[in-house]
């Protein structure tokens, strides 16, 4: 039986639609240029209407994983890229998996540390605050793909909840859900700077990359309801199947056209 979407979820219907597509049609064996079914076969099969259809397929668009033809219908690009957008958090298991890549994680180390002189300024901390900063590594049937250093100030956490920490760093997996859930702290929004870098200056040793190889870094400092830093994110992306998109949205363009 083919799956189908149900009224009663959380989960929107486009979103629905958009998860079903990606295991029957973007998965790694389904071959690049595949056509998808019309949006007149979609409002049958899913029993919902041609602006849901649109909304879920404008989604796959900007997300990179199909192409419009006009007077032809959508296609799937090939699944080789990992693409993600910057409009939202990224889980990065949740990520490849939805781009039919078996994922894997390296809980690499979790440390105590204080917080570095160019950090004090970014997570308004004093001199000699001190941050938990651990380390991970994430591979796409295997390759290495994507490192990265989440640091959470000692304040956000406190002691007891730091050495947990300390002893099995993935009680933190998703970062979101343990700010929000364990430090009583939620994320409300991040602010991303992305800029090229060598792989020699990652904290984490890239391998079995070159270690002048070019890799794209990003930087995320994350921000509670009070505007207040409470986590710092390095990721690191060494392989070109990375591909990081940032989609703006017509909401964000409003402001402007009232100039």
């Amino acid at each position: 039986m083919k799956p189908f979407v149900t009224r009663n979820s959380h989960i929107p219907l486009y979103a629905q639609i958009q998860n079903i597509l990606r295991q029957e049609y973007l998965g790694k064996d389904v071959p690049s240029g595949t056509l998808l079914p019309s949006e007149t076969e979609m409002m049958q099969r899913f029993g919902v209407s041609r602006a849901t259809i649109r909304k879920a397929l404008d989604g796959l668009e900007v997300q990179g994983k199909i192409y419009r033809v006009q007077g032809q219908g959508c296609f799937t690009r090939a699944a080789s890229r990992i693409s993600s957008s910057l409009s939202e958090p990224i889980l990065y298991k949740e990520m490849l998996t939805n781009q039919g890549f078996e994922p894997g994680v390296q809980f690499i180390s979790c440390e105590r540390v204080m917080a570095e002189e160019r950090l004090l300024e970014k997570l308004e901390l004093e001199k000699g605050a001190e941050m938990i900063s651990m380390s991970r590594l994430f591979t796409a049937d295997g390759v290495p793909v994507i490192y990265l250093i989440n640091s959470i100030p000692l304040w956000v956490l406190g002691e007891d909840l730091a050495q947990e920490l300390l002893e099995d760093q993935s009680i933190a997996d998703p970062i979101f859900g343990f700010l929000a859930n364990r430090c009583a702290n939620p994320l409300h929004y991040y602010i991303t700077r992305l800029r090229p870098d060598y792989a020699r200056n990652c904290p984490i040793p890239i391998t079995p990359y070159p270690p002048d190889t070019l890799c794209l870094a990003l930087e995320d400092v994350g921000l509670n309801e009070m505007d207040k830093p409470i986590m710092l994110s390095r990721q690191y992306f060494p392989s070109d199947r990375i591909n990081i998109e940032l989609v703006r949205t017509r909401s964000h363009l409003r402001d402007w056209e009232a100039l």
